[in-house]
């Protein structure tokens, strides 16, 4: 599902709304110098130097709104070319940048990295009130590592419905912590139109297109083993 926000409408009748102000400014000037033109005495015409002036003014208010025309259609051909290049993760799992994830009775897949070879890495999974519900050992390699998480709490219990996060701790060689980065696999239902921004939708989730990293097909293979 494509979904246009009011927002973007409201910003394209501004645009428009201030267009036709511009128009109506540069009639009315045009109206004035006609005018003016037609009534001056000819015995006393208007001098040329403010003649002129009146010129540049003519031409510089011609060229605003020639400019904003151009702007406008930049924006719209900026806008349908992001669309159209976000219309292409639809149907895609996406690795978005996070560590949180509603779980809905699917299992989960949270993505870590670890910047270098570990002596332990410890994985938990936190309900909404920061509750630890499972723990384990995760894989100690460096690199990308996926925990496919079913929704299992340490008790053998399944969780309930709800918001998940993932928190991931390593040490090295040296029993120093190692720096991990933590994403979560989600998968593309649409895209949304928000301030001259498009996003990508998950479910009811909205996820920024800065934020995605590498883009699979939804079944989403690995070699990693989570104990």
């Amino acid at each position: 599902m494509t979904t246009v926000s009011s927002t973007t409408q409201t910003n394209t009748s501004t645009t428009t709304s201030s267009g036709s102000r511009l128009n109506q400014t540069f009639d009315n000037f045009l109206l004035m110098l006609t005018t003016q033109l037609q009534n001056q005495d000819p015995l006393n015409p208007m001098d040329s130097a403010d003649f002129t002036n009146q010129l540049v003014l003519f031409s510089g208010v011609e060229q605003q709104i020639s400019t904003n025309s151009k702007l406008d259609d930049l924006i719209t051909s900026q806008q349908g070319s992001q669309a159209q290049a976000a219309l292409n993760y639809i149907g895609l799992s996406a690795e978005v940048a996070g560590d949180t994830a509603p779980f809905s009775g699917s299992p989960i897949d949270f993505i870590y990295e670890l910047p270098s070879d570990a002596q332990k890495t410890s994985i938990s999974i936190l309900d909404e009130a920061g509750n630890v519900i499972w723990s384990g050992n995760g894989n100690t390699s460096a690199g990308k590592h996926v925990l496919s998480w079913d929704g299992t709490r340490n008790d053998g219990s399944t969780a309930p419905t709800g918001i998940y996060q993932v928190a991931v701790g390593a040490i090295d060689a040296l029993n120093e912590s190692l720096e991990t980065s933590t994403y979560v696999s989600r998968l593309i239902t649409g895209i949304e139109t928000s301030n001259n921004t498009v996003s990508l939708l998950s479910g009811g989730d909205v996820i920024s297109l800065s934020d995605v990293g590498a883009v699979t097909y939804p079944a989403y293979s690995t070699n990693s083993t989570e104990e």
